[in-house]
């Protein structure tokens, strides 16, 4: 759980912060960056939203559609939730 993507996953087991999370995100390529921002901010996202932080929700589910990654389901996911918050752009 101490690699990409399992950080991840240790945030929805207590044992990491979102922040940690998103900083997993920023190692890599560009592209795996790119990548990784892209999962990181829609999974980090469900987190806040599970806790009723709709706001920052939406701040990452935005996050996850403005890398621009739409061979990720994340991005599709982030779309949806955006559109169910009322929250698209």
């Amino acid at each position: 759980l101490a690699r990409w993507p399992g950080v991840a996953i240790s945030m929805f087991l207590g044992e990491r912060s979102p922040e940690e999370v998103l900083a997993a995100a920023k190692v890599g390529s560009a592209a795996e960056r790119r990548e990784k921002t892209c999962v990181a901010a829609f999974f980090v996202a469900q987190y806040y939203l599970l806790r009723g932080d709709v706001d920052r929700a939406a701040e990452l589910f935005q996050k996850a559609v403005d890398s621009g990654e739409t061979g990720f389901l994340q991005y599709w996911a982030a779309r949806d939730e955006l559109k169910r918050l009322g929250r698209q752009k």
